[in-house]
């Protein structure tokens, strides 16, 4: 066992505590989606220790993980300590993005629009969506079309 100096000063009596854990991903839109939660999922957590001979009063109940040190008693009080607790793996696989968000093309104020040009950055079939509006402070009128485009390497 290596040598190890004691750590001087205090220890606090507490430890970490954390509860109701959910794991959130942004979508490129800026939305926040709900990944996995405690009231969904099981987290299988697993406690690991940066040295395996100290006992832990770090424990797993339900929603809440307490991180606590080595209790006053322990031979390793007062040494530097490390536990971490660990998840399963999650699998996200396809996340809904929620609804594509436009591009404006032309305003009422624009001169016509005969033509326009998009670049993909990416090989593969893609469906574009052109939607027109004709709005007043009295009617709303749209005018929906759809392509698929094949853009090849």
């Amino acid at each position: 066992m290596p040598n190890r100096t004691a750590i001087t000063g205090t220890v606090p009596a507490a430890g970490w505590r954390t509860r109701n854990n959910v794991l959130t991903g942004t979508t490129k839109f800026g939305t926040t989606q709900t990944i996995a939660s405690n009231a969904a999922v099981s987290w299988n957590w697993s406690l690991v220790l940066n040295n395996p001979l100290a006992t832990s009063r770090t424990v797993v109940s339900g929603t809440i993980i307490l991180l606590e040190p080595p209790a006053s008693t322990s031979p390793y009080y007062k040494q530097e300590y490390e536990v971490w607790a660990v998840s399963k793996k999650f699998d996200i696989g396809e996340i809904d993005l929620g609804t594509d968000k436009g591009t404006g093309l032309k305003q009422y104020i624009d001169p016509p629009l005969n033509q326009h040009t998009a670049t993909y950055s990416a090989a593969g079939t893609y469906k574009v969506v052109f939607v027109a509006s004709n709005t007043t402070a009295r009617d709303s009128k749209q005018t929906v079309k759809e392509l698929t485009i094949t853009v090849t390497p």
